[in-house]
């Protein structure tokens, strides 16, 4: 018998598999060592071809092979699926899992290189989500040393080319072009002392460098643009949280915020059905279990030792799975909260602030009666406050009729 048949005996012998042939075929295989199950020190044994590490109950992780189907189960609902390459008996974590929610790149002892997602094939990639957001995380270990976070590349991977960056502090690069696809005036945020309408002139208010209000009278010296209908660039008309609400516009719409912030959420979640259903799911932790386990859970179901696959029981889950599953209903918990409060301080400056067009074109509301108005006309506040006339002697005007 040659050297290469004795293997392939050797192999079958201690390999315990059920095996069988068709259109519904599959296949199952557990591989023991010397008719007892594989301990951890195992992994490195040349002769650890397929494990099976589970003791779970009627969730045995093993390999399924169909006709045209192959399937790996992992054991237990938060189950963990590991690839791990030649170093694993080394000291090393694996290289990276599968998780419920999850593929991680895990950390690796003196592994520096960079990990990948690479399509091979001459078409497109495509990340698609039915969630209302695609987040991006980088430096998640708060490595303060960093000082970029987002790059892009088209046809090379050389610095030279970069196509767009990020950095750590929001400043972002582009080379190239920004273009809006409708809009075409680029427009300032202020705050407004007064109900504003697009298209009406604004003016400087002298009782504070970032408020404004409507041109009063003919010739308002004070008068800076126009109350832009559709913006194509807004500048300083966002915050990503309260402080940054106090740091651009003051103290005192921070605090007007917060005495505000649970009617605002009210009309926030009126307004997305998004929000409501993500209520709904975190309602409680026995209702977001749902999306975990596929039933109700409660701490009634939770066991220390799991029962044999013989013996009658209801469903129930190990203490480790309850743990995780309330840490991550509690982090679900507070990123909600941020999702809510995100749209309140959006629905909040949506409310406060005017952007007022700068430079570019606007509809801009006027009265001819003061003077018929042509293209190349200029126009200059008119009496009717916020409102615009043909600019007939000098003093201020707002730009040029198209």
């Amino acid at each position: 018998m040659s050297r290469r048949m004795m293997r392939t005996f050797v192999f079958a012998v201690t390999l315990v598999a059920s095996f069988c042939i068709g259109s519904e075929a599959s296949a199952q295989f557990r591989h023991q060592i010397g008719n007892t199950a594989p301990s951890g020190d195992d992994l490195g044994s040349e002769q650890a071809i397929l494990l099976d590490l589970t003791g779970g109950i009627d969730e045995a992780g093993l390999i399924s092979i169909g006709s045209n189907t192959c399937i790996i189960y992992n054991p237990g609902d938060f189950g963990l699926l590991q690839i791990s390459d030649e170093d694993f008996d080394d000291g090393d974590d694996e290289f990276f899992r599968f998780e419920n929610f999850a593929m991680r790149f895990s950390s690796r002892i003196a592994d520096t290189t960079a990990r990948q997602i690479v399509n091979e094939n001459d078409t497109h990639l495509n990340i698609q989500t039915d969630g209302e957001f695609m987040s991006f995380f980088s430096d998640v270990d708060n490595d303060t040393s960093q000082v970029d976070c987002f790059r892009w590349f088209n046809n090379s991977v050389g610095l030279a080319d970069r196509i767009m960056q990020l950095g750590t502090g929001g400043q972002l690069y582009i080379d190239g072009t920004l273009s809006e696809n409708v809009a075409f005036d680029v427009a300032e945020a202020f705050l407004k002392l007064e109900a504003v309408e697009p298209g009406q002139l604004i003016a400087v208010d002298s009782s504070r460098h970032d408020a404004v209000r409507l041109t009063n009278g003919a010739a308002d010296r004070a008068v800076i643009g126009v109350a832009s209908t559709h913006p194509g660039v807004l500048l300083g008309g966002g915050a990503f949280d309260v402080e940054r609400i106090e740091q651009n516009w003051g103290k005192e719409h921070a605090e007007r915020f917060r005495k505000e912030q649970a009617g605002l959420e009210t009309r926030v979640l009126e307004a997305h059905e998004h929000l409501r259903e993500q209520q709904a799911r975190l309602e409680s932790i026995e209702t977001f279990s749902l999306g975990v386990f596929s039933v109700r859970v409660d701490e009634a179901m939770v066991v220390d030792v799991q029962p044999t696959p013989t013996q009658e029981r209801p469903f129930t889950v190990k203490r480790s799975d309850w743990e995780q599953l309330q840490a991550g209903y509690a982090a679900a918990k507070v990123q909600f909260a941020q999702e809510v409060e995100a749209a309140a301080i959006d629905l909040f400056l949506k409310e406060t602030l005017v952007p007022v067009a700068l430079a570019g074109r606007v509809p801009v509301q006027v009265d001819g009666s003061y003077g018929h108005i042509m293209a190349g006309d200029y126009l200059a506040p008119s009496p009717i406050p916020g409102v615009a006339m043909k600019a007939k002697l000098a003093g201020p005007t707002v730009g040029v009729a198209l």
